[in-house]
C-alpha cells in the first residue's frame, strides 16, 4: 500500500497567522496526532482443529484476519509464540513464517477494505508435553495502529497420577489394629485406568476390613484391588484396617504397587513399628477388708414386660432398683435397644398389629415415632457412632427388605432389594457393614453387605433338598470380621443344630458347637472376642438348657454358668464384659413365663432382677461409660 501523504497543516500561510491562529493550528495537530493512535477496524480470530490431542499428534491453527473499514491495511508482521514442546510443521494456506522461534510472517500482503487474509498452519504436539490446557496468543501488528491480538486454547489429552500411603500412626503395640491409606490424584485431562493396585501386608499382618473404597481380593496377606478408575482432578482414596503382628521392637515397611495403562506410578510405602504389649498382673489371692465399691454408674438392664393385656419397655438397674416403664402406652412394645451412649432407646411399637419404631430418652421423655409410616417397621438396631438406625420393613412390595435412617428419622434408605426377604440387620463393631438374614424359615441364610447397602455377599448356603436348615441370631466379632450364627434343623427350633462362625471376607465357616438331636440359641460374642456366649442342651449338668460360654476358635472345651432345671436363654454381656444378663424359667411353675436375670461372667451371683409375676424377654444392656 503506498503511503498517503496530506498537505501541510502549515503550508506558507502561517507567517500570516497570529499568535493565536498558531495555538489554533497547534491543537488541530494534536487532535490528528490523537486520531492517528485509534484501533483499526481490524479484527484477528484464530481457532485450533482438533482442540484436544494426545502428545505426539499435530494441530491446524487457522488465523482469519478481516478489514472491517473502508481503506485498505497494511500489516507490519504476525507473531505466535508456541507453548514449550510445540512446533511449527507446516503451512497449508498464507506462506511460510520467515522464522519459528517464534512464528513470524513479514511481508505480508495488505488486507483490502471489507475483505480478509488467513493463515493456515500446523503445529506438533511433541511426545513428552504433559497433559493440559496450553494457550497461545497471536499478535497481528498493522503498520500504523495498534496491535490486535487473538487466543485458542488446546487440551493435551492424558492422565498424570500421583500417590501416597500413609499409616494411622507411627508405632502400635503388637496385636493392636492399624489403619492403612492409600490415595491415587489425577491432575491430568483424562481419566486413568487403574489396572491393579497391589498391598503384600508385612508377614505377620492380617487385613480386617475397608473402611473406605471398594473391598479388595484377599490371598493370604496381599491385597488386590482392579479395574478402578480416576477421573481428571479426582482422587481415588482406600482406607483399610489390618490386626498387626510381629517380633517386639521390629520395623515393617510394605510397598503399594499401581499398574496403570495410562501413567506410570511409583511405589508407595509406609512404616511401622511394633512396641511391646504390657499387661497387668493380679496376685491370685486378693483381700479385701471392706465390699468393693460399687461403679460410679450403675449396670442398668432395658425388657419387655407382659403387663396385663399390654407389652411394655422397662428399664431397670442390675440390682433390681430404678424400675421405670419406659414406653408407657397403649399396644405392645417388644425389642428395646440402648445407643451406644446410653442416652437413648429405640424399640418397636406395636399398634394393630403393625410395628412402628420409637426413640425416647432413657427415662422415656422425648418419645418419638422415628418412622411413622403405614407398613410393618421392626429389629431397630444402632450404628456403632448412634448416628443411624437400621431396621427391617414390609414397605417395599410388601416384602421385608432392609432399611436406614438417621436417628431422628431422616434420610430413610433401602439398603436391599431381594425376593428373598431380609431382615435381622446387625451392624458390625466398626460401622463399616451390615449382616443380615435373607429368606424365611429353611430358606434363611447370612448375608453381608457395606453399611451403604453395596457390595452384598451371601456367607452360607444349605442344600434346600436335604433337609430343613435355617440360619438365624446374628452376633459380630469385636473386631468385625466374624458372624456368630446358629443354624436350626427343624421349624420348631428344638431338633438339632449348631452354633457356627462365618468370615465376612473369605466366607471361611467354622464349627463351634452341633448336635443332632437339641437345638442352640442367641448366640452373644464377648466384648473383647474370646467367649461366645449362648443357650445350649446339657444333659449332664442339668438336663435342660443353661447358658454356656465357649472359645469361638478353640471350642474342644465348654463352660455352662447357668446349670440351673428348665429353660435359661438370650444371654447379652454388658459392654465391659463383666455381666451377663439372660432370661429364664426357673422361678415359677408357669414355665411360659420367663424373668430376667443377671450374673457376672463366670457364672457367679445369679440374681433375679425384678419381682414380677408377668413375662420378661429381650434384656438390653445400657453401655457402661469408659474407664
Amino acid at each position: 500500500m503506498q503511503e498517503r501523504r496530506g498537505p501541510s497543516p502549515f503550508g506558507g500561510r502561517l507567517a500570516l497567522l497570529g499568535l493565536a491562529g498558531l495555538l489554533l493550528v497547534l491543537a488541530g495537530l494534536s487532535v490528528a496526532l490523537a486520531a492517528s493512535a485509534q484501533q483499526l477496524p481490524l479484527t484477528v480470530t484464530k481457532s485450533a482443529a482438533p482442540t484436544a490431542v494426545e502428545p505426539g499428534g499435530d494441530i491446524a491453527y487457522t488465523l482469519t484476519i478481516t478489514n472491517t473499514g473502508d481503506e485498505d491495511i497494511s500489516l507490519q508482521a504476525i507473531t505466535d509464540t508456541l507453548p514449550a514442546g510445540f512446533s511449527y510443521a507446516g503451512w497449508q494456506e498464507g506462506g511460510e513464517p520467515s522464522s519459528e522461534s517464534p512464528l513470524v510472517w513479514r511481508n505480508l500482503e495488505d488486507v483490502y477494505k471489507g475483505s480478509s487474509f488467513r493463515l493456515v498452519y500446523y503445529v506438533a504436539v511433541e511426545g513428552t508435553v504433559q497433559p493440559g490446557v496450553y494457550s497461545n496468543t497471536v499478535t497481528v501488528l498493522p503498520e500504523d495502529g495498534d496491535p490486535v491480538e487473538a487466543s485458542v486454547e488446546v487440551t493435551v489429552l492424558g492422565a498424570i497420577l500421583e500417590g501416597s500411603k500413609t499409616a494411622s500412626a507411627s508405632e502400635v503395640k503388637v496385636g493392636d489394629p492399624l489403619d492403612y491409606t492409600v490415595r491415587i490424584d489425577n491432575s491430568g485431562t483424562t481419566t486413568a485406568t487403574l489396572t491393579t493396585i497391589v498391598d503384600t501386608l508385612p508377614t505377620d499382618f492380617r487385613f480386617q476390613s475397608m473402611l473406605a473404597g471398594p473391598d479388595p481380593q484377599v490371598q493370604g496377606n496381599v491385597l488386590t484391588w482392579s479395574n478402578l478408575e480416576v477421573g481428571p482432578g479426582k482422587s481415588l482414596e482406600l482406607r483399610y484396617r489390618v490386626t498387626t503382628g510381629g517380633a517386639v521392637n521390629s520395623v515393617h515397611t510394605n510397598q503399594v504397587q499401581v499398574t496403570s495403562p495410562d501413567d506410570d506410578v511409583p511405589p508407595m510405602s509406609a512404616s511401622v513399628t511394633l512396641r511391646e504389649r504390657k499387661f497387668r498382673a493380679y496376685l491370685p489371692l486378693i483381700i479385701r477388708t471392706e465390699p468393693p465399691e460399687p461403679p460410679a454408674t450403675p449396670y442398668r438392664v432395658a425388657f419387655q414386660r407382659q403387663d396385663p393385656g399390654n407389652l411394655e419397655v422397662y428399664a431397670v438397674n442390675s440390682d433390681g432398683t430404678d424400675l421405670l416403664n419406659v414406653s408407657n402406652m397403649a399396644g405392645g412394645d417388644t425389642t428395646p435397644q440402648f445407643s451406644p451412649d446410653g442416652t437413648k432407646i429405640a424399640w418397636v411399637h406395636f399398634q394393630d398389629g403393625v410395628g412402628e419404631i420409637m426413640v425416647a430418652n432413657a427415662d422415656g421423655s422425648g418419645r418419638v415415632n422415628v418412622t411413622n409410616h403405614p407398613k410393618d417397621d421392626r429389629g431397630p438396631v444402632w450404628s456403632p457412632d448412634g448416628t443411624r438406625i437400621a431396621f427391617y420393613s414390609l414397605r417395599q412390595e410388601e416384602r421385608w427388605e432392609v432399611y436406614s435412617m438417621n436417628a431422628d428419622g431422616s434420610n430413610v434408605q433401602r439398603l436391599t432389594d431381594r425376593v428373598c426377604q431380609s431382615h435381622d440387620p446387625a451392624w458390625s463393631p466398626d460401622g463399616t457393614k451390615i449382616g443380615f438374614i435373607c429368606g424365611l424359615r429353611e430358606f434363611a441364610e447370612v448375608y453381608v453387605m457395606n453399611a451403604d447397602g453395596s457390595n452384598w455377599q451371601r456367607l452360607t448356603e444349605d442344600p434346600t433338598d436335604k433337609g430343613y436348615f435355617e440360619d438365624a441370631a446374628l452376633t459380630w466379632s469385636p473386631d468385625s470380621q466374624w458372624l456368630g450364627y446358629v443354624k436350626y434343623r427343624d421349624k420348631g427350633h428344638s431338633k438339632g443344630g449348631g452354633v457356627y462362625r462365618v468370615n465376612v471376607n473369605t466366607k471361611e465357616i467354622a464349627t463351634i458347637m452341633e448336635s443332632d438331636s437339641n437345638a442352640f440359641h442367641a448366640p452373644a460374642w464377648s466384648p473383647d472376642g474370646t467367649k461366645l456366649a449362648f443357650s445350649a442342651y446339657r444333659p449332664i449338668d442339668s438336663g435342660s438348657y443353661d447358658i454356656v460360654v465357649v472359645n469361638p476358635f478353640n471350642p474342644d472345651g465348654s463352660t455352662n454358668l447357668t446349670k440351673a432345671p428348665l429353660f435359661d436363654n438370650q444371654p447379652r454381656w454388658s459392654s465391659d464384659g463383666a455381666k451377663i444378663a439372660f432370661i429364664s424359667n426357673r422361678a415359677g411353675s408357669d414355665t411360659s413365663v420367663f424373668h430376667v436375670y443377671v450374673m457376672d461372667a463366670d457364672g457367679s451371683n445369679q440374681a433375679r432382677v425384678t419381682d414380677g409375676t408377668v413375662d420378661e424377654r429381650n434384656p438390653a444392656w445400657r453401655p457402661q461409660p469408659p474407664e
